[in-house]
């Protein structure tokens, strides 16, 4: 039996974070219910209450708390006159109730506003700013309906922050460093931020830089077009609204130059020439504001008592300076300078000048953060508070407009190498005695989901060993016994047919003894319930062995993020010259396993042979070139503490030709098909047959390498059995020539299988995109 699952639930949602353990999250400043009424049977919310059995008061009760309020999509063009009344139904428990409701609609792409003709005749302002009934319609499913049309523009009315933590650094240097340490640790678990003064960058250099930023602004557009560009990756580059104008489905209120600064050398000779002293005054700048972030940052290691040097080169590794003007706004109800959102680096580090702009949320309220007079704003960034698990706060901010003055700040983000690993400081969960709340991963993955999820709210990543993926029924299971006795072209047409919608199926009855099978994984699971000083003799971390026991992945040492796996792989064809290398114990091992090899082969040569009729190839085009190296690969999962902070194995393809792969009675296979993740459910003695990334090629795309992983979970024990069908490192991969013609171009160049494989470690990319390389362009 597998591990029951639930329906799938969406790892990115509007107020949770995938990355965290589940837990309860409100939702701002609306109120839940602490208790969740007890769902009724159909049967029984049909037939009233049975015979003798009362209807109560928390009969009723019940009903206030079942249902929703909703609120009709209608209120806006006519500028909030009209009232739409927020309205629900209950239920009860005797009498059926039948409605019928007819709603009157905008079509998906008119546009709703207040008419022009109600605010000219009342002569004010429009309540609401234009949108289309279909982003409308979308703002209403997210928000589940509630309140008022949750495209309503900003606020205006937002109470200044009287708390805001202001912080002295200068104190910090005079007999009261752990004061403020706790202060600025303080406010960093509050609130997400803070601001310091103080802080030792002298107010000519921060008056001098304001200068440059708004001189650079005033320099005629002719004179700032070379730096205009759409180009996100370039280092230096000046844009209008966001860096994704093209496809922002609202602009903002906003000029932005941006450029990397750390090492200055690197970077400097792409800044502007214009104002003269840019680069200077800019440079000066620059360092001083990295060092007081390092001075920062320096202080929260040391209040959480991290290692010194904690924040070294891979975590502050980047330094990237912003220039924003915010022009006068003659609405500033109907615009924005930024949307909400949280920094998505280790730290922010901002200076606004006098006039005021800044908004940060706190309890489901918005809250201006008054300018002081030569602070700077300290954010803190999600990356940080992944480090501190949890400890510390990102705060969720906004930029407003107004319709007067014009204004400037100027901010600099602190950022990790993007190949470094973040995830919860060991030594912290250590010391709190607690589960990590998110998973490791690579900066450059997180700013991948980051953009791809529009910055909502927390990290956006998906957590690796989420078990809220649904079995699929539909996944191919193809009785081999069964099809071949209707005729062979059957079996090469469903296994075809599999190969090219799925890149792999499950078959049952493929000739193989069940007792055999059932053997092999008896044997397997027998050498790693072995001690440990058993199988030491096998136990290596070098890669080139021919058999090797290991944890994790081949490559231990170098991996950035380690796996919740014991692996024992070797060599097995011909088996006359490998077999002395293979495990002495247990001692019935060297006969099973190879009993079951010499089925493989022989099982893989007659699924290899019904491809080659599928697609048209000559008998024994599998020869001994592309079928060649065979190996063995056993896998133990053991029960995992916390699966949703750790995988059995990634997301990848695999490299080889073709993959056979026996599973246990745990579930834990999962492949990716249209975006979505799906369970494969455990068949007795079935194989799991999947395609591998040189099979894709040879077949000039027409058969799919299927994206798979495997999951973990904290109670059982999980062992697979794969055996990888490999060409020999020389051999020629390329398209077949009799599937290529003036009609059908090659997809893909020539290579030697061994040129492949160093890309695919060499890139470490495991998925799709490791046949970037050998792909030809159209």
């Amino acid at each position: 039996m597998g591990i029951p699952v639930s329906p799938r639930v969406s790892p990115i949602t509007r107020w949770g974070s995938p990355f965290k353990s589940p837990q309860g999250r409100g939702r701002g400043d609306q109120s839940l219910p602490q208790t969740r009424p007890v769902a009724i049977p159909r049967w029984r919310a049909r037939r009233g209450p049975r015979e003798g059995q009362e209807t109560t008061r928390n009969d009723q009760e019940s009903a206030d708390v079942s249902v929703p309020r909703v609120v009709d999509l209608g209120s806006d063009t006519i500028n909030g006159k009209f009232e739409s009344a927020e309205h629900r139904a209950v239920t009860n428990s005797k009498e059926p109730r039948y409605t019928i409701a007819s709603f009157i609609n905008p079509r998906n792409d008119a546009i709703i506003e207040p008419a022009k003709e109600v605010l000219e005749k009342d002569n004010c302002r429009p309540i609401f700013r234009a949108f289309s009934y279909n982003d409308f319609h979308h703002a209403f499913e997210q928000h589940r309906g509630e309140g008022e049309a949750t495209l309503e523009t900003r606020d205006q009315t937002v109470p200044i922050l009287t708390n805001c933590p202001i912080i002295d650094m200068e104190k910090a240097a005079s007999g009261y460093r752990n004061d403020i340490i706790r202060q600025v640790l303080q406010a960093s678990k509050d609130l997400g931020f803070f601001q310091v003064i103080n802080h030792g960058v002298s107010k000519d250099l921060i008056d001098e830089t304001m200068g440059i930023v708004e001189e650079f602004f005033g320099i005629p557009n002719e004179d700032k077009a070379s730096l205009y560009s759409f180009d996100p990756q370039k280092s230096c580059r000046l844009y209008t609204s966001s860096f994704k104008y093209a496809r922002e489905p609202i602009h903002l209120w906003r000029d932005v130059l941006i450029h990397f600064c750390h090492p200055l050398d690197q970077f400097i000779d792409t800044w502007p020439k214009n104002p003269s002293n840019y680069r200077d005054v800019m440079g000066k700048f620059s360092i001083e504001v990295r060092n007081l972030s390092l001075r920062i940052l320096e202080m929260i290691s040391e209040g959480l008592e991290l290692k010194p040097g904690y924040f070294g080169d891979e975590l502050a590794g980047e330094q990237m300076i912003t220039l924003n003007h915010y022009p006068p706004c003659p609405d500033p109800s109907l615009a924005l300078g930024i949307t909400k959102h949280s920094d998505r680096n280790i730290m922010t580090i901002l200076y606004q000048e006098k006039t005021c702009g800044f908004e940060v949320l706190k309890d489901g309220q918005w809250f201006g953060v008054e300018p002081y007079a030569n602070a700077f704003v300290v954010n803190i960034g999600q990356q940080l508070k992944v480090i501190s698990n949890g400890k510390l706060e990102s705060v969720e901010h906004r930029v407003v407009t107004n319709s007067k003055d014009p204004r400037y700040t100027i901010a600099s983000f602190t950022n990790p190498r993007s190949d470094t690993v973040i995830g919860p400081e060991k030594a912290l969960v250590e010391k709190d005695n607690c589960h990590p709340l998110y998973r490791a991963f690579r900066y450059k993955d997180y700013l991948q989901a980051f953009e791809e999820h529009e910055g909502e709210s927390d990290p956006t990543l998906e957590v690796p060993g989420d078990a809220t993926v649904p079995i699929c029924s539909t996944l191919p299971v193809i009785d081999l016994e069964k099809t071949l006795s209707l005729g062979r072209q059957n079996a090469v047409e469903q296994i075809l047919e599999a190969f090219q919608d799925f890149g792999f199926f499950q078959v049952i009855n493929h000739g193989i003894d069940d007792d055999l099978v059932s053997d092999t994984m008896r044997v397997v699971k027998e050498f790693f319930d072995m001690p440990n000083e058993d199988k030491a003799s096998v136990y290596s971390e070098d890669p080139s062995k021919k058999c090797r026991l290991y944890t994790s992945t081949y490559d231990y040492e170098n991996e950035e993020i380690h796996l919740w796996r014991d692996n024992l792989r070797h060599h097995c064809h011909p088996i006359d010259d490998f077999i002395h290398l293979w495990p002495e114990k247990p001692a019935r091992y060297r006969d099973v396993v190879e009993k079951y090899s010499l089925e493989m082969d022989k099982f893989s040569s007659r699924i290899l042979e019904i491809i080659c009729d599928g697609l048209g190839l000559g008998p024994g085009y599998f020869g001994d070139g592309l079928t060649g190296t065979q190996l063995f690969s056993a896998n133990h999962y053991p029960p995992c503490p916390n699966p949703n902070l750790a995988l059995g194995l990634p997301k990848h393809c695999d490299a080889n030709l073709i993959t056979f792969l026996l599973q246990d009675e745990i579930y834990g296979l999962q492949v990716y098909r249209n975006g979505e993740w799906f369970g494969v459910e455990p068949i007795p003695n079935a194989f799991v047959v999947i395609l591998g990334h040189q099979a894709q090629v040879i077949s000039n795309g027409k058969l799919t390498s299927p994206e798979h992983r495997a999951i973990t979970n904290s109670t059982d024990h999980r062992t697979s059995i794969v055996y990888s069908i490999n060409p020999m490192p020389d051999s020629i991969i390329e398209p077949a020539k009799v599937l290529v013609n003036d009609a059908n171009r090659p997809l893909y160049r020539a290579f030697q299988f061994k040129e492949f494989l160093k890309a695919y470690e060499v890139k470490k990319d495991y998925n799709e995109g490791a046949l970037g390389e050998f792909k030809l362009k159209a």
